[in-house]
């Protein structure tokens, strides 16, 4: 049997939080939904798709809606979110007690940041710490 979702999951809506979006409760609440729906779906993510994943939700015309009539722009969210990234990367860092250095990777495509550290412990180790540090975050 499909587990489907009930509620948005708290830390999903601790970190939407975090980013302080101007958002109607009706849009936060849409959003909210795809972001989660997204990370369950193990099917094609067509909006359809996304809204099945829950025991009750609206129309996925509704979601579609409010895509088509977003009141920000993707450069403004791409921009707090890429903040709020790395700000959570360095204070993992800093709780772990691991050094840290951030590099920038800008191409015409895509911007990236990646995470390298100047400690001598594998990159596995380093990726193990910083996962146990996410979940077990409160």
């Amino acid at each position: 049997m499909v587990t489907r979702i009930l509620h948005n999951s708290e830390r999903l809506c601790a970190f939407f939080d975090q980013l302080e979006l101007t958002l109607y409760q009706s849009q936060r609440q849409h959003i909210l939904n795809m972001a989660d729906a997204l990370l369950v779906c193990e099917e094609d993510k067509t909006l359809a798709a996304l809204q099945r994943q829950f025991v009750e939700a609206p129309d996925a015309s509704n979601m579609a809606d409010c895509l088509r009539i977003s009141p920000w722009q993707a450069d403004d969210v791409r921009a707090v979110l890429r903040a709020n990234q790395v700000a959570w990367v360095v204070a993992q860092a800093e709780r772990v007690g691991i050094p840290k250095m951030i590099y920038s990777n800008l191409d015409d495509w895509s911007p990236s940041i990646s995470i390298t550290t100047t400690t001598t412990a594998p990159k596995a180790n380093l990726a193990t710490r910083m996962a146990s540090a996410l979940w077990s975050a409160p």
